[in-house]
């Protein structure tokens, strides 16, 4: 996997990029923190994400 052992994180997670780009990384093998101002925006990607399988940290600024 081409982000194994790797740390992203991804700001700004919401509908679009920010979400797409987190998934792409925790699917490349990345550990996968996000935050983002709105709470509820936060809640859903991480949901989202974890749905799929994927694990991540969530950071409520």
């Amino acid at each position: 996997m081409l982000l194994e052992n790797k740390v992203v994180i991804v700001s700004g997670i919401g509908p679009g990029l920010g979400i797409e780009l987190a998934i792409r990384a925790a699917k490349e093998g990345a550990q996968l923190a996000i935050c983002a101002r709105t709470a509820s925006k936060l809640d859903d990607a991480g949901a989202a994400i974890k749905k799929l399988g994927l694990d991540t940290k969530i950071l409520k600024l």
